[in-house]
């Protein structure tokens, strides 16, 4: 048996339990394996391209899943300095017997199936059950970056209205508190909202507090040629600072067509 080899160490009756995404994710793993068979630890997005391009999140979730099963042991490694080094994962052998004997009235699936389900109960398609893992991982994600948030951001994110890339989003809140404090940014993106002109574009939150945006001081609307402007520059302003008395004179004088003078 080579070392390399996917099923060598694998308890067969828990490999058919898995979803062909785990499988993939199983079989890369394996792949990175050292002489013996029995160790390896290449980083997530390694073993996502390996299983086919998946994503590191999508990785992560199915790892877990490995580790539930038993299949593997999932250690974290630093370096001299303390620093985290990709993870170790160790693969559980096999048992001696390791083949289950099927109940009556069912039959041991091949691994790529999905087990047979009791008389009376359906199982659902693998794809709802994949998109209820995907949900279910998604939602873990987010719940741990919102743990990882600094204090102030969800309140900040709450009032926020172009809600896009969270995890980016709060790691520039959190160097952004080195430049003003949380009800300076809950301020200015509040400032952000009341003031943004209806034909602009919502500019990403990351990018936004990036760029410090929360010290904007939007310019008022101009006012165009019309009876509103020429009511201020009759008293000497007009967008918003005193006019020459030669502009003044010259809006004064402007009519509108038809209008009588």
């Amino acid at each position: 048996m080579s070392g390399r080899d996917p099923f060598g160490m694998a308890p067969v009756a828990v490999m058919k339990r898995l979803s062909h995404a785990e499988f993939h994710v199983y079989s890369a793993l394996r792949s990175f394996a050292d002489r013996d068979g029995r160790n390896c630890h290449p980083g997530q997005i390694a073993i996502g391209e390996r299983a086919g391009g998946m994503s590191r999140s999508a990785v992560a979730g199915h790892l877990r899943r490995l580790e539930e099963l038993g299949l593997i042991i999932k250690n974290t490694r630093t370096n001299r300095a303390g620093g985290r080094l990709a993870s170790e994962y160790c693969f559980v052998a096999a048992p001696a017997s390791e083949e289950p004997t099927p109940p009556v009235g069912c039959s041991a699936p091949p691994i790529d199936d999905q087990p047979t389900p009791p008389v009376g109960c359906s199982a659902p398609p693998i794809d709802d059950q994949t998109n209820d893992q995907t949900n279910d991982q998604t939602s873990e994600l987010r719940s741990q970056r919102a743990r990882a948030a600094p204090a102030g951001f969800a309140e900040w994110w709450g009032e926020y209205p172009h809600k896009v890339g969270l995890a980016a989003a709060i790691e520039a809140y959190r160097n952004a508190l080195a430049r003003a404090s949380p009800a300076e940014l809950l301020a200015g993106v509040r400032r952000y909202v009341a003031t943004k002109p209806p034909d602009r574009q919502w500019c990403n939150p990351a990018n936004w507090l990036r760029q410090d945006r929360w010290l904007d001081e939007p310019a008022r609307e101009p006012f165009n040629g019309s009876i509103g402007y020429r009511a201020l520059a009759s008293i000497g302003y007009a967008n918003g600072r005193r006019q020459p008395a030669s502009i003044i004179a010259a809006v004064n004088s402007f009519r509108l067509p038809g209008e009588d003078p």
